[in-house]
């Protein structure tokens, strides 16, 4: 695993630790990229005057999303494909809106109303 050196402040990595150490770093890098794409997506929203967006479904939103994701993607912007999951990405809005940079509402005729 990881061992520091007594003589300094050297950290010693083996291995078996570097392998993992990749592989934790390729998953959160992904998760990252989602996150940041999301917030990329959010802030460049053509919103009504009042601040909010109206969607026909919030399905459509997160596909809206993923779609931005993806052109993303294959313009080189961001390295993982996962970060195209449509999971992750409901994640990212669910934790935004936790974090109140999000609100979802409904309008007196049905129509799905998010508050950025």
């Amino acid at each position: 695993m990881i061992t520091k050196q007594d003589d300094g402040d050297k950290i010693l990595i083996n291995h078996k630790s570097e392998k993992l150490i990749i592989l934790h770093f390729s998953l959160l890098r992904s998760l990252l990229e989602c996150y940041w794409a999301t917030v990329i997506y959010l802030v460049s929203l053509i919103k009504n005057e009042d601040g909010t967006l109206e969607v026909s479904s919030y399905d459509k939103f997160y596909d809206m999303i993923q779609w931005q994701v993806e052109s993303m993607y294959e313009e080189k912007v961001i390295m993982h494909y996962e970060a195209c999951s449509l999971q992750t990405i409901k994640n990212a809005v669910i934790t935004f809106t936790n974090m109140k940079f999000l609100k979802f509402t409904e309008t007196a005729t049905k129509k799905k109303e998010i508050i950025i």
